[in-house]
């Protein structure tokens, strides 16, 4: 029976890497200052007993269960991709954005790799109910989030969910880049966007070169070029934002030849390599949500 090469990728998120976080929340008293520096078992039970610690790791577990795919009998199988909806500003600003990026990557890949793309909406028991592994977050436009979304994001992540938050306008200052930075600090009052570097969160340093090689980090819409931010839980990455229109770029694909010669859209960073790079840069990102529980 052929056996896909995916079907060793995700097969390590069965339980969140349970030696990691047992061996994080037992054996590593090394973690020391505030709660947010703490992993995120240990972080999510200090002060209470010890039997509800192992609850709460149980919870944990259980709740990532439903990221293992099962896949024995398959040669492909679908990575579902979640884009969130949100009751404030423009969640759906550019609707054909996820649809023409899984494409994309279905040509780029030879079809090994395949993504669905679904609507969840948040605040509404969906985000806890469905479980995904990672939800995409996009917008151009000031929002507030309500309080209902305020508390299931937060529980998401720290049950070890991921949210890519992707400004759909590139640059900083922006309404929707403004109201990013406060209504995440209305989700978690203890934590602070920081810069992502190597040692942001375990296995950071794998997150430019996660399937396709040799990436790096890429430049976005008009070049834009602003420095990945992440939130962090423990030391497990939480909130990826990135604020250089990645989204925008994949909403124009259908009028972008990614195959031949550069487009006619009217802008000069719209070439072939750079619309690629794109591509293979964002799917770098939603794989390494799939496999950053790999021990």
């Amino acid at each position: 029976m052929r056996t896909n090469i995916f079907q060793w990728i995700l097969l390590p998120i069965i339980f969140l890497a349970i030696s990691h976080r047992t061996s994080a929340d037992n054996d590593q008293p090394s973690h020391q200052g505030t709660a947010s520096n703490q992993p995120l078992c240990e972080q999510q039970t200090n002060g209470v007993s010890d039997s509800a610690k192992q609850e709460r790791i149980i919870k944990i577990r259980e709740f990532q269960k439903v990221w293992v795919v099962e896949r024995q009998n398959r040669p492909q199988f679908p990575i579902p991709i979640y884009h969130a909806k949100y009751q404030d500003g423009d969640w759906n600003c550019n609707p054909h954005a996820l649809p023409n990026f899984a494409s994309a990557i279905s040509n780029l890949t030879q079809g090994k790799v395949r993504l669905t793309c679904n609507t969840l909406d948040i605040g509404t028991g969906q985000l806890l109910g469905r479980k995904p592994c990672f939800i995409y977050f996009t917008g151009n436009k000031e929002f507030t989030l309500q309080d209902s979304e305020i508390e299931e994001l937060r529980q998401y992540v720290n049950f070890g969910g991921v949210v890519w938050i992707d400004s759909a306008k590139p640059g900083r200052n922006t309404p929707f880049d403004i109201a990013v930075h406060r209504e995440l600090k209305r989700v978690f009052p203890d934590r602070e966007f920081k810069p992502l570097s190597t040692n942001s969160f375990r296995n950071a340093s794998g997150i430019y070169d996660m399937y396709f090689k040799g990436v790096g980090f890429c430049p976005g819409l008009s070049g834009a070029a602003e420095p990945i931010e992440v939130i962090t839980v423990g030391d497990e990455l939480g909130v990826i934002y990135t604020l250089n229109g990645y989204g925008a770029m994949w909403e124009m694909l259908s009028s972008i030849n990614t195959s031949s010669k550069p487009n006619d859209a009217g802008d000069d960073s719209l070439t072939q390599e750079a619309v690629v790079n794109c591509i293979k840069f964002g799917y770098n990102i939603v794989n390494f949500s799939f496999t950053r529980y790999v021990p």
